[in-house]
C-alpha cells in the first residue's frame, strides 16, 4: 500500500508540474542532517536523482559564485566539505574555524567568510590557497548567519544569543556597529536592489527592516510568531519566512510588508530557496522528511517531494 501511495503522489506532483508550466531547468541539492547525505533533485520532474555521502550532520551548504562547487557545514565538525556540483562528489575539504555554522562568498570567490557559532568570530578563508587568513571578533554571542551588502565589501552577521547584527567592514576588517534587533535573531535576506535588508528575530516574533545605505533599522513588523528564515522573491515582489513551528510559510509583499498569503506546510518548514527563474519556492521540512514546491504566482503548495531525515540546508543551481 506504501509503495502504490508513493507511485499516485509521483503521479501527482507531475501533474501539478505540468499544469503549472514548470520553472526553468535546475537542480536542487538539499542536506538530510540524520543521514549525513544529500539528495539531489530534478526540478522539472521533481525527483531525487542522486544521493550523495557528505558527511556526518551535514547542514548548511553555499555556492560559489562560479556556480561549480558547494562548500557544506558539517555540524561539529572544524572543516567544510567541497563538493563538485558537476560530478555530484565530494572533491575536497577546506578548514572552517574551530566551530563553523554558516558562510557567504565574496563576488569573486576568492574568500570566505565563515561565522564560528561558539566562538564568536567571522573567519575568513583564503578559498584558492585552502588557509584561513582572518579571524574576525563579531561582538555578538552566537553567530549563525551572515549576509554581505553594498557589493560584498560590507557583512551583516546575526548573533542568535545576544539578539544583534554585527555590522563589520570587510576591508577593514573591524566591525563598525552593532543593531539591536531581537531575541534569536537568523533569517537574513537581500532585495534585489541591495537597497533593503530583512532580519527575522525568531523569538522577538519580527522581522526588522535595515537601509543597507546607512546601516540603520527603518522598519519592525511584528509577524506573531516565530519566523526562522527568510528570502526574498526574484522579482523583488514578495518576503517569504518559514513559519517553523506553526508549519507555515508567510509570504509578506513588498514594499509595504502587508502579509498575503499563509501556507500550509510539512513539519518544521527550515530553509528556501528560489528557482532561477523566481517562479518556485523550494522549502525544505525538517521534521516531515520533505521538500514542499510553492508555486510564487499562486502561492499555493504544487508539490512535495521526499528526501532524507531531517532535510535542512537547501541550494537550487541553474
Amino acid at each position: 500500500m506504501r509503495g502504490r501511495s508513493r507511485s499516485l503522489w509521483t503521479v501527482l506532483t507531475l501533474a501539478a508540474a505540468a499544469s503549472a508550466g514548470g520553472a526553468e531547468a535546475g537542480t536542487v541539492f538539499v542536506t538530510n542532517i540524520h543521514a549525513g547525505t544529500l539528495s539531489v533533485i530534478d526540478t522539472a520532474t521533481r525527483e531525487v536523482t542522486a544521493t550523495v555521502q557528505v558527511g556526518r550532520l551535514a547542514n548548511r551548504l553555499t555556492l560559489t559564485p562560479d556556480g561549480k562547487r558547494l562548500f557544506i557545514v558539517n555540524d561539529t565538525l572544524p572543516d567544510l566539505r567541497i563538493l563538485d556540483v558537476g560530478k555530484r562528489q565530494v572533491v575536497g575539504k577546506a578548514p572552517g574555524g574551530r566551530d563553523p555554522y554558516n558562510l557567504a562568498f565574496s563576488p569573486d570567490g576568492r574568500l570566505a567568510y565563515i561565522v564560528n557559532k561558539y566562538s564568536d568570530k567571522l573567519v575568513v578563508l583564503d578559498v584558492g590557497a585552502g588557509r584561513v587568513v582572518d579571524a574576525i571578533r563579531v561582538e555578538g554571542n552566537e553567530p549563525v548567519n551572515l549576509l554581505l551588502v553594498n557589493g560584498g565589501t560590507v557583512a551583516y552577521v546575526a548573533n542568535e544569543l545576544s539578539g544583534d547584527i554585527s555590522v563589520i567592514d570587510l576591508t577593514q576588517r573591524k566591525v563598525l556597529k552593532l543593531l539591536p534587533s531581537g531575541r534569536f535573531t537568523e533569517g537574513l535576506a537581500l532585495s534585489p536592489d541591495g537597497k533593503t535588508a530583512y532580519v527575522a528575530n525568531g523569538e522577538e516574533y519580527s522581522i526588522s527592516v535595515v537601509q543597507t545605505a546607512t546601516h540603520e533599522i527603518v522598519r519592525t513588523l511584528r509577524t506573531g510568531t516565530e519566523i526562522h528564515d527568510v528570502r526574498v522573491s526574484p522579482d523583488g515582489r514578495h518576503l517569504f519566512g518559514t513559519a517553523a513551528h506553526i508549519n507555515q510559510v508567510f509570504v509578506y509583499a513588498l514594499p509595504d510588508l502587508t502579509l498575503a498569503a499563509r501556507i500550509p506546510q510539512g513539519k518544521r518548514p527550515d530553509l528556501l530557496w528560489f528557482t532561477p527563474d523566481g517562479q518556485e519556492a523550494w522549502v525544505t521540512n525538517r521534521h516531515a522528511g520533505t521538500v514542499s514546491v510553492i508555486d510564487v504566482k499562486t502561492l499555493q503548495t504544487i508539490a512535495v517531494i521526499p528526501v532524507g531525515p531531517n532535510p535542512h540546508g537547501i541550494v537550487i543551481v541553474p
